[in-house]
C-alpha cells in the first residue's frame, strides 16, 4: 500500500544528507521493490514545483510527503501518480486484461483554453463546463466559450486557475479560483459577481485560494479554502468563518479539501490531515469528528454522499477507498489486495454512474468498482493507445445526465467515456490469442450446417469458430492447403459451406479449394490449358449452393462456372459479345439464387443478370438513362432476398435498390440520410424487418419501407473499411460484418439508439458576419442587452444585412453527428436542413416581424421538435415609413393648392391691367372724338358702343372665369377625400386647361372640354338620354350646372334675360320636370 505511516523528527538538512536509495528505504519501506524501476523515473521527480516554483528533489518530495507540507498536494499527486504508473507497467502481467472501454477527448486542439483542467460541471441547461489553469470553458458539443480574467474589468472571472464549479438548487453556478476568491456567475450579462478575502473585514471571505465549493439542502454555499471554512448565505450576502482552534469543537484542520452533506443536516469537512468533520446544519455545531484512520494523516480529497447505498463514500491519498454506512454508523475499507499499487491508492474524486458503478479519479489513473462482481477496474494511460486515458494524474470525474463518463486531467485535456455508445464489438487479430482471427483484412464470413462459423481473410488464411466452444482452428495454404506457390500468401476471397459439409474456397491468387470437414481431405481446382473443363480463372469472386446441390462459382475474369460433382468438372457461362442472352459480363461479383429458382448475377461493369436455368439464357438489368426505373449502378456488389420476396441490390456509389417480386420494375430505396455516393457492400435483415447494410460509411439500419436511416460510425465501434460479401446472419441472430481491421458482430435486438431528448439553446449572434457580444454599440444601439441564451426578441434594422444565429443540441453523446434543422416563421415555407452544421444565415431580409426557431436531434436521430426561438424584428428604412410616405402625400396637395391660388391672383392681376388698359384706350377716343368733325361723331359713337359690348363681354368673361376657379378650388379640395391614384391625372388636366385658358378669349368648344373635365358625362349623358335638347339648351343647361343666374347666363350667351327664360321653360318641359323641382337642382344630378 502507498501509505506511510512515519513518525520520525527529522529536519529537511538531515533528511537531505541521506542518499535518495537510503531515504526511500528507510520511510518507504512498502515502495522497495521500487528501487530499481526508480532511477528510470528519476528525472520526473527532478521538476518545477507547479505551486512554489522551486526546484525540488526526490529526497525532498518524499521528506513532505511525511511531514504533509508540500503546496497544494499538486506535487505529491505527481509523485503519486508516476509511482502508481510505473507500478501497473512492471506488473503488466497482473493485469493483461483488455481496457474494455475507449475514451474520446477535447484539447486545446478542439478549443479547450488549457490542458490542466481541475473541475467539471454539467448545469441545469445541459452545458459542460470545464475550469482550467487559464480560465473557465463552457461547451455546446460543438464549440467552446472562454470566460478568462481580465484585471481590467471587475465582471471578469476574478482569476485564471480555476479550481472548483458547482451549481446549487436555484440554478446560480458558482466558480472558485486559486487566488482570487470565487465567483457567481450571471447568465443573463455573462459576467461575474466576485468574492474575495478583505484583511479588514473579519466577516469576509476567509482565504482567496479556493479549494471546494459546496451548496447545501439549506440553499447557503460552503466554501472550502486553503485557510479555513467559510459559509455564505446568498440571502444576506454574509459569511461565516470555521476555523480549526485546538483549544475548542472545530474543525479538524484548516486546510479543506472536500464536502459532502449526509442526510439529517450533517456536513462532512474533509481536510488535509486525513480527518473529517462534521457540522450541524441546524445550529453549525460541530457534534462529531471522524479519524478514518488514527494513526496515519494522510489527505482525505474526496467524498460522495450516496443516497442510494445509504452511505458515504471517502477517498484518501495513499490509504485507499473507505464506506461509512448511515445506519450502522461504521467505516468500511476497500481495498485490492491483488494488486499492491493501484489507482485507489491515491483517490482524488468520486463519481457513481446510473447502474450503480462507483468512478475514482486518482493520481495513477481510473478505477471502478462493480457492487456485484465485488472487483475493481483500472484504467491508464497509454501514449500508443489514442483510446486512453488523456492523463494518469484526474482531478476530477463526472457522469452526467446521459450517463457520459467525464475526466479531466493535469495535462491531457478532458477524456470522456459513452458507454451506450460502444454498440458494436469489433473482434481483430491477436497473435498472442490462438481464439482469434489469423490477420484483420476478413474477406468472407459464413456458417456450416453444424453452425460453425468460417472466416477468409488476406494473409491469414481461413478459420474456423467452433459453435460451441468458440475455440479457433487455423487453416493456412502451405501447412494445411498444401500449396507451396509464395505468391498464394494465403489471399482468401470466398468460404462457403455446402449441405454435405465441404467447405469452399475461393482464393484471389490461387484458384479454388474444397475441404471435406470431417475427413479433412483437400482438393484444389485451377485452370489447366489443356483441359476446357478444368476450372477457368485464379480468382473466386463468390460462391453459391442452390436447393438442387449445384455449386456455382462467380469468377473475376472468366464468368459463371458451375460444378458438375459426376464429373467433377466446370461447365462455363461467360459474355457473347453477339448474344445478348449471354452474360452480361465477365467480371462477377456476387450470386444468389430466389425462391422462384432463378440465380441472381451481380457484375462488376454489366449491371445484373437473372439465369434461367432451363433456357440457359440471361436477362439483362443494366443502366438506362433515360429510364428512371432502371438500376442505378453497373457495379453491384451485393443481393440479398427478403422474407417478402424483394430483390435488393446493393451497388457501389448507386445506393441500394429494390426489384419488385414480379422482376418487372427498379426502384431506388430514398435513404434519408446526408451520405453521399453510398456503396453496399454486404445486406441482412433482422426479424423486426430492418435492413443492416455494410457500406462505404459505416453500417446503416434502415427501414426497408420509409428508407429513415441510423447510421453507425467509428464512434460506435464500427470499423472503417468493409468488404463486398462479407456478411453474415447467424443461426443465433448475431449479425457479423467483415472488413480491412476484421469482423464487427453483434445482435441487432442489443443496439439501442439514444433516447435522450437534448435541449437546444441558442448560443450566439453575429451581424454582418461579425459576433455580437453583449452590450456592443453596432451603429449607434446596442443589439444585445443580455445573453443570447435568455433574450427573447431581437430589434434589428436594415443595415444589418446578414443575420447568423448559433445553435446547439446539448447532446454530448458522439454530437459529432448531431442533426439540424431551423425556419424563421414569416420567411421560409418550409424546414431548412442544416445537417451537422449548427448554424442559420439570413440575408437581406425584408422588413418585418420574423420568429426563428432551431431544432435538433442527438446522434441518433431524436429530435428535440420544439427548439429554441427568438422573435426578431426589422426595422425599414425611413423613407420606406408609413408616416413618411402620408407626409410626402399631403405635401404634394399642399403644392398643388398653392400653385392653383397663385394661378388664380394671376388671372385677377391680368384682367385688372386690362380693365386699364379699355379705361385709358376709351379716354382716348373720347379725346380724339371731341376732336373729329361732327360729321363722323356717330360713327365714332357707333365704334365705341361696339367697343362697350366687347368690353362687358371680357369682362363677363373674367368675372365667370373667377367664379370657375373658385368652384375648382371646392372641387379640388373633394379631390382629398380620393386616393392618390385617382387624384394625380385629375390634377395634371385642370393644370393644362388652366394654363391654356390664361388668355381671356375663349369659345364654346373650349368650354365644352373644360366643363367635361370637371363634370364627367354630363354632356353625353344629357345628349343620350335627352336628344332633343338643341346645343344653346345644352349651354344653358351646362351653366345652370355651374349656379349661375339667368342673367348673367344671358350676358354670357349675348341674348336677352327673358330669351333664357324661355330657354329654361323650354328645359323643363323637354325633361319632365315637375313645377315644385328646381331646374338646377335636377341637372346636379347628372
Amino acid at each position: 500500500m502507498l501509505y506511510c505511516e512515519c513518525g520520525l523528527d527529522y529536519s529537511p538538512s538531515s533528511m537531505s544528507a541521506l542518499s535518495e536509495d537510503s531515504l526511500l528505504a528507510m520511510v518507504a519501506p512498502s515502495l522497495c521493490f521500487l528501487l530499481p524501476l526508480y532511477r528510470v523515473q528519476l528525472a520526473l521527480f527532478h521538476r518545477f514545483t507547479e505551486d512554489m516554483g522551486t526546484i525540488v528533489t526526490f529526497s525532498q518530495i518524499v521528506y513532505n510527503q511525511c511531514f504533509y507540507r508540500i503546496g497544494n498536494g499538486s506535487v505529491l499527486l505527481r509523485l503519486l501518480s508516476t509511482t502508481i504508473t510505473i507500478v501497473f507497467f512492471s506488473l503488466n502481467s497482473l493485469l493483461a486484461d483488455d481496457q474494455p472501454i475507449r475514451f474520446n477527448h477535447l484539447t486545446v486542439k478542439d478549443g479547450l483554453t488549457m490542458n490542466a483542467v481541475h473541475s467539471i460541471l454539467e448545469d441545469s441547461q445541459g452545458f459542460m463546463w470545464f475550469g482550467t489553469r487559464l480560465g473557465l470553458n463552457r461547451y455546446d458539443g460543438s464549440e467552446f466559450k472562454a470566460f478568462l480574467y481580465d484585471p481590467l474589468n471587475e465582471n471578469s472571472i476574478p482569476g485564471s486557475w480555476i479550481t472548483v464549479i458547482c451549481e446549487d438548487a436555484a440554478s446560480v453556478l458558482w466558480i472558485g479560483t486559486k487566488n482570487g476568491g470565487f465567483s457567481r456567475y450571471d447568465r443573463v450579462q455573462e459576467s461575474f459577481k466576485n468574492f474575495a478575502h478583505d484583511p479588514d473585514n473579519p466577516n469576509s471571505l476567509v482565504s482567496d485560494h479556493i479549494t471546494c465549493l459546496f451548496p447545501d439542502s439549506r440553499g447557503a454555499l460552503w466554501v472550502g479554502t486553503e485557510h479555513g471554512l467559510s459559509r455564505y448565505d446568498p440571502d444576506s450576502h454574509k459569511f461565516t468563518t470555521f476555523r480549526h482552534d485546538p483549544d475548542t469543537s472545530s474543525i479538524a484542520q484548516d486546510r479543506i479539501m472536500t464536502l459532502a452533506e449526509t442526510p439529517g443536516g450533517r456536513l462532512w469537512v474533509g481536510t488535509e490531515n486525513g480527518a473529517a468533520s462534521v457540522i450541524s446544519l441546524d445550529d453549525f455545531s460541530i457534534n462529531q469528528k471522524v479519524q478514518v484512520r488514527p494513526s496515519t494523516s494522510i489527505s482525505l480529497t474526496a467524498m460522495l454522499a450516496d443516497t442510494a447505498d445509504q452511505c458515504l463514500w471517502l477517498g484518501r491519498i495513499g490509504m485507499g477507498l473507505y464506506r461509512w454506512d448511515y445506519n450502522e454508523d461504521k467505516f468500511d475499507l476497500f481495498y485490492d489486495r491483488d494488486t499492491p499499487v493501484t489507482p485507489i491508492d491515491g483517490i482524488t474524486s468520486i463519481s457513481k454512474d446510473k447502474n450503480g458503478t462507483l468512478w475514482f479519479g486518482s493520481a495513477g489513473g481510473l478505477a471502478n468498482y462493480n457492487h456485484d462482481t465485488k472487483e475493481f477496474t483500472y484504467y491508464y494511460h497509454d501514449a500508443n493507445d489514442p483510446g486512453s486515458l488523456g492523463d494518469n494524474l484526474i482531478y476530477s470525474t463526472l457522469v452526467d445526465r446521459q450517463g457520459i463518463l467525464w475526466v479531466t486531467t493535469a495535462s491531457g485535456g478532458v477524456s470522456y467515456y459513452d458507454p451506450g455508445l460502444i454498440r458494436f464489438q469489433l473482434r481483430q487479430s491477436d497473435p498472442d490469442n490462438i481464439n482469434s482471427i489469423r490477420a484483420n483484412a476478413v474477406y468472407s464470413i459464413s456458417q456450416d450446417p453444424l453452425g460453425n462459423i468460417w472466416f477468409g481473410t488476406v494473409e491469414g488464411g481461413t478459420s474456423v469458430m467452433d459453435a460451441t466452444t468458440g475455440a479457433f482452428t487455423h487453416y493456412n495454404s502451405i501447412k494445411t492447403l498444401g500449396v507451396t506457390e509464395w505468391w498464394s500468401r494465403d489471399f482468401i476471397a470466398r468460404v462457403r459451406s455446402d449441405r454435405n459439409h465441404k467447405i469452399w474456397i475461393g482464393t484471389f491468387t490461387c484458384g479454388l479449394f474444397t475441404l471435406d470437414y470431417p475427413t479433412q481431405t483437400l482438393n484444389h481446382y485451377r485452370n489447366r490449358e489443356n483441359e476446357p473443363n478444368s476450372f477457368g480463372d485464379k480468382t473466386t469472386r463468390d460462391i453459391l449452393e442452390t436447393r438442387d446441390g449445384s455449386i456455382w462459382i462467380g469468377t473475376e475474369a472468366q464468368g459463371l462456372e458451375r460444378y458438375n460433382e459426376l464429373t467433377d468438372d466446370f461447365e462455363h457461362f461467360k459474355n457473347d459479345p453477339d448474344n445478348p442472352q449471354s452474360l452480361s459480363s465477365n467480371f462477377t461479383y456476387c450470386l444468389l439464387e430466389d425462391k422462384a429458382g432463378y440465380i441472381w448475377i451481380g457484375t462488376a461493369d454489366g449491371g445484373l443478370n437473372q439465369f434461367d436455368r432451363v433456357s440457359n439464357t440471361f436477362k439483362r438489368f443494366e443502366v438506362a438513362r433515360n429510364n428512371s426505373n432502371s438500376i442505378t449502378s453497373n457495379c453491384v456488389t451485393s443481393l440479398y432476398e427478403d422474407s417478402e420476396q424483394t430483390l435488393w441490390i446493393g451497388t457501389r456509389s448507386g445506393g441500394l435498390n429494390k426489384l419488385n417480386k414480379a422482376r418487372t420494375q427498379f426502384s431506388t430505396l430514398d435513404l434519408h440520410s446526408s451520405l453521399k455516393k453510398l456503396s453496399i457492400y454486404g445486406i441482412l435483415q433482422d426479424d423486426h424487418r430492418f435492413l443492416w447494410l455494410s457500406t462505404n460509411q459505416g453500417i446503416l439500419k434502415a427501414h426497408p419501407d420509409s428508407g429513415l436511416v441510423t447510421d453507425y460510425t467509428a464512434s460506435d465501434g464500427v470499423q472503417e473499411t468493409f468488404y463486398f460479401l462479407s456478411s453474415l446472419e447467424a443461426d443465433n441472430g448475431l449479425m457479423y460484418f467483415g472488413g480491412g481491421e476484421g469482423y464487427n458482430v453483434f445482435h441487432p435486438d442489443s443496439i439501442k439508439n439514444n433516447q435522450y431528448i437534448p435541449p437546444v439553446v441558442l448560443t450566439g449572434l453575429a451581424i454582418n458576419y461579425e459576433d455580437v457580444a453583449i452590450g456592443e454599440t453596432r451603429n449607434g444601439r446596442i443589439i444585445l442587452n443580455k445573453s443570447i441564451t435568455q433574450t427573447d426578441k431581437l430589434k434589428l434594422d436594415y443595415r444589418d444585412k446578414v443575420i447568423t444565429f448559433k445553435f446547439s443540441a446539448l447532446n454530448f453523446s458522439a454530437s459529432y453527428k448531431n442533426h439540424y434543422s431551423y425556419k424563421l416563421v414569416g420567411y421560409d415555407e418550409d424546414w431548412i436542413d442544416a445537417n451537422n452544421t449548427p448554424k442559420a444565415q439570413y440575408m437581406n431580409l425584408p422588413a418585418g416581424e420574423y420568429k426563428f426557431r432551431g431544432r435538433g436531434s442527438n446522434n441518433d436521430g431524436v429530435w428535440n421538435v420544439e427548439g429554441a426561438s427568438i422573435e426578431v424584428s426589422i426595422a425599414p428604412p425611413f423613407w420606406k415609413t408609413w408616416w413618411f410616405k402620408t407626409l410626402g402625400i399631403v405635401t404634394l396637395l399642399g403644392l398643388i393648392l398653392v400653385y392653383i391660388q397663385l394661378r388664380t391672383y394671376r388671372l385677377i392681376a391680368q384682367r385688372d391691367k386690362l380693365e386699364a388698359l379699355v379705361r385709358e384706350r376709351t379716354a382716348q377716343l373720347h379725346v380724339e372724338i371731341e376732336e373729329r368733325q361732327r360729321v363722323e361723331m356717330e360713327k365714332a359713337e357707333l365704334k365705341l358702343d361696339h367697343l362697350k359690348r366687347e368690353l362687358l363681354t371680357q369682362s363677363l368673361h373674367l368675372n365667370d372665369k373667377q367664379r370657375i376657379m373658385d368652384n375648382l378650388q371646392s372641387e379640388l379640395e373633394s379631390f382629398s377625400k380620393l386616393s392618390w391614384n385617382d387624384v394625380k391625372p385629375r390634377i395634371k388636366k385642370l393644370l393644362r386647361f388652366l394654363r391654356d385658358r390664361s388668355s381671356v378669349k375663349q369659345d364654346w368648344e373650349d368650354f365644352e372640354i373644360w366643363f367635361t373635365e370637371i363634370h364627367t358625362g354630363f354632356y353625353s349623358e344629357l345628349r343620350s338620354s335627352h336628344p332633343m335638347l338643341s346645343e344653346n339648351e345644352l349651354k344653358v343647361c351646362a351653366l345652370l350646372r355651374l349656379n349661375l343666374i339667368s342673367k348673367d347666363i344671358a350676358k354670357v350667351m349675348n341674348v336677352q334675360p327673358s330669351s333664357i327664360d324661355i330657354y329654361r321653360h323650354r328645359i323643363r318641359k323637354k325633361l319632365e320636370i315637375g313645377g315644385d323641382e328646381n331646374l338646377s337642382t335636377f341637372l346636379s344630378k347628372y
